[in-house]
């Protein structure tokens, strides 16, 4: 599907009006630590944290550039696309909440129509990997089904923990080296490594 023009120029625009207010330091969330571990990322809290206004601002300057048919239509697919993906979310805590007791929860059939994603990777010799991702009703899952959702998260955690790894390892790198030229920020100790290459 080809990317409209004019959502093309939006995008451009969005970019680099959050560039231009972005502030040097916001609060996403300010909770307790173990909230915070169980808290939904989309969740219908009323609390507004330092991000809401400065994006607020943003969206307000864009809106006037998005057609009202697009922008009901993109609002809709968004709000459609935020439940499936809270509905799944909701399937991977009952397989937890599984894990955790060792027998099936309370009102475990309520969870019966809620989606779990089961990816299918089929890997042959000399062929581009062919994955296939398809979202199964906790009710039409059979035994192959589970097993293929465990392997997949298992794959998927694997690589997470190696991404975030990677990321601390060059943030460490980073800290190490400004700690060494006394910077206190790393805009000024950056141009500073760029003027003496």
């Amino acid at each position: 599907m080809a990317i409209n023009p004019d959502l093309k120029l939006l995008r451009k625009k969005i970019d680099a009006l959050l560039a231009e207010c972005r502030p040097d330091r916001y609060t996403v969330r300010d909770s307790i630590a173990d909230e915070a571990l169980i808290q939904d990322d989309d969740s219908d809290s009323d609390e507004e944290s330092d991000q809401t206004t400065w994006l607020d601002v943003i969206a307000e300057r864009v809106e006037d550039l998005i057609p009202e048919a697009e922008l009901r239509r993109r609002y809709a697919r968004r709000e459609v696309g935020l439940r499936e993906g809270r509905s799944t979310r909701r399937a991977n805590d009952f397989l937890r909440e599984i894990a955790r007791s060792g027998q099936l929860p309370l009102g475990w059939l309520d969870l019966k129509d809620f989606p779990v994603a089961i990816v299918t990777r089929d890997v042959r010799p000399g062929e581009r990997p062919r994955i296939r991702e398809e979202r199964v009703a906790l009710r039409a899952m059979t035994p192959l089904d589970f097993k293929t959702f465990a392997n997949e998260e298992r794959r998927r955690a694997a690589v997470d923990f190696a991404s975030r790894n990677a990321s601390c390892e060059g943030a460490e790198w980073i800290a190490e080296r400004m700690t060494m030229d006394r910077a206190s920020r790393f805009d000024a100790w950056a141009r500073g490594q760029t003027l003496s290459d």
